[in-house]
């Protein structure tokens, strides 16, 4: 926030802001021995993730876009040196993966590209004299062989290579598919030609002929030479290129590789059946857990299918996506909100059928491989913890592997929330912030008297079980499990007085829109739970903004029911008004209806030691976690 000369008036409004958002947001939660898990030993995983796809999505911006002079970059390194770019690094052998994107990029670009530049990109893209090709022109038939699925013959080596005549032919037939699954018929024809590997860097390429005159799609030599099934789908990645540039040339050229590529390898590879071809964008996908899916390409491939794994049909929403912001084309994808698109992802990556369905990931071609780690939970009771450091959209899957016990609590924080699973018990979803009991002794777990700490625990053997967190946005994950004997799980731990510091609670509530403008706030923000059942919020703190002082106090006291996972507030009332104070002038903040709509819903907690965490979500999608430390 900004402040002009003089305005005791506007410097008051700015306390007033400052004071409902310290106030109001900070109590708003009612939505929702081991060092930390580490991966599997390299000799258990089966695969690792691309190099090359991770080379790739480095070089992409935060928005998942590849800039002009990276394409540039990549150009040079992967098809042809042009003057004055230098070379990206990129894995040797593995340049195939760096042209498509590049090329696309650069053709969009070519009205600001230098004079030698396009010339180097059309050398790719138009053909040379006397090179053949074959169109296909808008609404031809294509064979009936039965609209791709890959089949024991398919799978194998072809017994010899297609001609154009059979390309064109396979063309029409997977265009004439892809309309019907879409629902977009598409505008213009598609050309098809075939070439020497050198002559695109040994990818397939899909280009624009003139301008929206039709789509040109230029097979490499040894894409055709190869297996049939993998064939068939490199053709039907390169014809769903076609829509997407009859779709939106804008986002064709421009928009995020995940949605770009991401849709297309999904596309190639549910219209086959699955090949051998997606092999590496599978295992990067499904290792590769904790990276942005805004920072992926081709290995995008595993978020279709999730999507498709929970119930929504990517053909008919996937042109939708083009020029969409990235939480919005996800939020398309799925046809939910982000938060429950990545939980979902976050479940599928456990890769443990066993917990149910949605423990396991499936998908045309999809490989064995696994990158949740493994959290060994002792019968100590000593908590063990599992952290993960991840970009946006991106995951914690965990495996769990209980010992024998009688109570076992499992809680996450970081990120929009998650889902703890075990064999009999399903699935609990939990919000960040939040925490999970279960029970493993035969004759049950109550609690002496009438406690609802006891109430209803799912029952559980010793075993495996798994735990997973979601983040729309970047940051720590972390999964927190401890086995407890009954008396002590039975133990009223909120009981007693938690305090903050005002200035943490003003920093993380105005990160996300940010910061706080030059306010710097201190003292101390209590909540104190009595073995009586009452509750209180107290705030006494000091701030300065530029070269003006204030105080910042306020006072309310209520009621709470805590089932040991969660605790809710009622019959709040206040003791005293929450008051600004500036240069001798009292603002007064009504704030008891906030508290009143916050905490009278049930607001998960986790407590560790002597810090006790929740969370939770602002109306517009932010979610805020804060700890306090207990003083008493």
């Amino acid at each position: 926030m900004s402040w002009g000369r003089g305005g005791q008036r506007a410097r008051r409004a700015d306390w007033i802001l400052i004071a409902v958002a310290v106030l109001g947001a900070a109590c708003s939660s009612g939505d929702s021995g081991e060092d930390a898990a580490k991966p599997k030993e390299e000799a258990e995983k089966k695969a690792e993730a691309d190099p090359a796809l991770e080379a790739l999505g480095d070089a992409l911006d935060d928005a998942g876009v590849l800039s002009v002079e990276a394409a540039q970059r990549m150009f040079a390194a992967a098809v042809a040196p042009l003057p004055g770019v230098e070379p990206l690094e990129i894995p040797e052998g593995r340049e195939s993966e760096f042209v498509s994107p590049a090329i696309r990029r650069l053709a969009g670009a070519t009205p600001d590209l230098p004079p030698e530049v396009a010339a180097e990109v059309a050398k790719v893209l138009e053909p040379a004299e006397g090179e053949d090709e074959v169109e296909i022109p808008p609404g031809e038939a294509g064979a009936e062989t039965g609209g791709g699925g890959s089949t024991d013959e398919a799978q194998g080596r072809t017994s010899s290579a297609p001609t154009l005549e059979d390309l064109r032919a396979q063309v029409a037939e997977i265009r004439a598919e892809l309309e019907s699954r879409s629902g977009h018929t598409l505008s213009f024809p598609i050309r098809v030609r075939v070439v020497r590997d050198r002559a695109t860097g040994g990818d397939a390429v899909t280009s624009e002929i003139g301008s929206t005159a039709g789509c040109r799609i230029t097979l490499p030599q040894s894409a055709v030479d190869g297996d049939a099934a993998s064939l068939t789908s490199t053709v039907a990645h390169e014809v769903w290129h076609c829509f997407q540039l009859d779709a939106s040339r804008a986002a064709f050229y421009g928009g995020p590789l995940w949605v770009i590529e991401g849709q297309a390898e999904w596309a190639g590879e549910d219209y086959a059946g699955g090949s051998p071809s997606s092999a590496s964008r599978w295992d990067t996908w499904l290792v590769g857990v904790d990276r942005s899916l805004f920072r992926r390409s081709y290995d995008a491939i595993g978020v279709y299918a999730v999507a498709a794994q929970q119930g929504a049909d990517p053909w008919r929403v996937m042109l939708s996506m083009l020029g969409q912001g990235n939480l919005a084309a996800v939020e398309t994808l799925f046809g939910a909100a982000p938060d429950a698109a990545v939980q979902a992802a976050a479940e599928a990556l456990v890769r443990e059928p066993t917990l149910g369905a949605e423990w396991e990931s499936t998908g045309p071609g999809i490989t064995g491989a696994h990158g949740a780690p493994t959290l060994n939970v002792p019968a100590s009771g000593s908590p063990v913890d599992g952290a993960l450091s991840v970009g946006r959209f991106a995951t914690l899957p965990l495996v769990l592997s209980v010992a024998e016990g009688e109570v076992l609590t499992v809680a996450l924080s970081g990120g929009s929330g998650g889902a703890i699973g075990f064999p009999g018990a399903g699935t609990v979803t939990v919000g960040s912030g939040g925490s999970a009991r279960f029970c493993m002794r035969d004759e049950g777990c109550e609690c002496p008297g009438d406690d609802a700490v006891s109430a209803a625990l799912p029952e559980i053997e010793p075993g495996l079980g798994a735990a997973a967190i979601g983040a729309v946005d970047a940051g720590e994950l972390s999964v927190q499990a401890v086995i407890e004997s009954l008396e002590d799980a039975c133990e009223k731990k909120l009981v007693g007085t938690w305090t903050a510091d005002v200035g943490e609670i003003l920093r993380i509530l105005t990160a996300p829109y940010g910061g706080a403008g030059g306010a710097s706030c201190s003292g101390p923000y209590v909540l104190a739970f009595g073995e009586d059942l009452s509750f209180s919020a107290t705030i006494d703190g000091e701030c300065r903004l530029a070269d003006s002082s204030g105080t910042f106090t306020a006072q309310f006291t209520g009621t709470y029911a805590d089932t040991g996972t969660e605790f809710t507030v009622a019959n709040i009332a206040g003791a005293g008004e929450a008051v600004v104070e500036i240069a001798g002038q009292r603002v007064p903040i009504p704030l008891l209806d906030g508290f009143r709509q916050s905490l009278s819903r049930p607001t998960p907690y986790t407590i560790t030691g002597d810090e006790l965490t929740f969370s939770f979500t602002a109306p517009d999608g932010n979610r805020f976690t804060f700890s306090y430390t207990r003083v008493r």
